[in-house]
């Protein structure tokens, strides 16, 4: 039972290690330092496709719960994303996209 936290704008940046601070602020504050690419837009697909290219991450994929929370405002290549979400949930136990748009009763999700 273990979890793993990545975040990803442009790129992607694994921050497990600092949400395991005890104290939340300290742990936000020390994930916030490790994440560059902050209002950057989002390019989920070739950032998905980034974390399945490398093994040991994969394998964290495989059998799991994967939830990814996103505004769902792909700047990247459309085809890069469905290839990345049909690869991750052919490994993944199972696989939810969550964003908080969906509130918006004028949100559509297209890809």
């Amino acid at each position: 039972d273990r979890a793993e936290v990545f975040t990803f704008g442009t790129r992607l940046t694994r921050i497990t290690s600092a949400l395991r601070i005890r104290d939340r602020e300290q742990a936000l504050a020390r994930a916030a330092a490790l994440v560059d690419d902050w209002d950057g837009g989002t390019r989920m697909g070739p950032t998905l496709l980034a974390f399945l290219s490398v093994p040991r991450f994969s394998a964290f994929a495989r059998g799991a719960c994967v939830v990814v929370l996103s505004d769902a405002l792909e700047r990247g290549d459309h085809t890069d994303l469905e290839t990345a979400m049909l690869r991750l949930s052919a490994r993944a136990f199972r696989l939810s996209l969550a964003t908080p748009l969906a509130g918006d009763a004028r949100f559509r999700p297209a890809t």
